[in-house]
């Protein structure tokens, strides 16, 4: 018979490594009782009752999917869409609590020309240049 719910096991090791199996023990025991609290649905950005848009970003439209975020079962947060408007370097819109990284993070953009995502702890998004 399987257990139900997975054990954390005490050990000495780096903070970092020591989240990364508390969070991910949760998404395993989330998945065997079938409770599917911890994953959100797409959280559009400018929708009524939704973070807004700052600094004239928006956006871009069809055929692209709108700026949105959500978090998985494991708590990772994932983004999508592609926006158009703002000047870099300032905020595009600031991510709710829950959602906001420990610390900042910057991640290489796929857009067109050279551009990262900084993604502060206070929940503030930007584009920037490298």
């Amino acid at each position: 018979m399987m257990p139900k719910k997975l054990k954390t096991v005490n050990l000495v090791m780096d903070t970092t490594i020591r989240d990364a199996l508390d969070t991910h023990a949760r998404a395993i025991n989330a998945l065997i009782e079938g409770d599917t609290e911890l994953d959100t649905s797409w959280q559009v950005v400018g929708e009524r009752g939704m973070p807004q848009f700052q600094n004239s970003w928006h956006n871009y439209g069809t055929p692209y999917a709108p700026l949105s975020y959500r978090k998985d079962t494991a708590g990772y947060v994932h983004m999508q869409g592609r926006i158009i408007g703002g000047e870099i370097d300032t905020v595009v819109f600031n991510l709710p609590l829950g959602y906001r990284p420990a610390t900042t993070l910057v991640i290489a953009s796929p857009m067109g020309g050279s551009g990262w995502i900084q993604i502060n702890a206070d929940g503030d998004v930007r584009i920037i240049t490298p």
